[in-house]
């Protein structure tokens, strides 16, 4: 499961929206939001694109984020694919 809050956080501290990030990855939003809340997965390609405009480099860093174990899920009202 994805750390919302870690991957919020990057995307703050590198000057990264949703917007921005989504037209990155070429998914709507809404579509982000929920991968970010972690309704739906990140796919491989998605998470290696998310790592290199976010400056991930280590391994260990990208596994906290994406394969995180126990992360509290933050509901959210999003709009529905």
């Amino acid at each position: 499961m994805t750390d919302e809050k870690k991957l919020r956080t990057i995307m703050k501290e590198t000057g990264n929206d949703m917007e921005k990030l989504a037209e990155y990855l070429a998914i709507s939003d809404c579509l982000l939001e929920k991968k970010l809340n972690g309704d739906r997965e990140f796919s491989g390609y998605e998470i290696e694109r998310l790592c290199s405009i976010l400056c991930v480099a280590e391994t260990k860093d990208r596994n906290q984020i994406f394969f995180a174990q126990n992360v509290e899920k933050t509901p959210t009202n999003y709009c529905i694919l």
